[in-house]
């Protein structure tokens, strides 16, 4: 395995940590310490998010173009209000 596979394989493993802690907050919530952890899920969710983005810096340096994007991020972010705004009609989004 060459160091491109290598970090593409901490990439998708980084991916699964983040969805396993966005996890634990749905089921147990932002503050809940789970056995055997010391911080809380939020505080790890920060730590996860940081583990992602250091792989995506390294990427970036050995030529993949990960750098962030404000038009795209901003694009992202109405069109996740569009849904939002729309979940909330249906009644599958509540206010709490």
């Amino acid at each position: 395995m060459n160091r491109e596979e290598m970090l593409l394989t901490q990439l998708s493993e980084e991916c699964g940590e983040l969805v396993q802690i966005i996890s634990k907050i749905q089921r147990f919530g932002r503050d809940n310490i789970c056995p055997g952890m010391t911080k809380t899920n939020s505080e790890r969710l920060t730590e996860e998010f940081n583990d992602l983005l250091g792989i995506g810096f390294m990427l970036t340096e050995d030529g993949y173009k990960l750098s962030p994007n404000t038009v795209s991020i901003h694009a992202k972010t109405l069109k996740v209000e569009r849904y939002l705004e729309f979940s909330k009609q249906l009644g599958t989004l509540t206010d709490d």
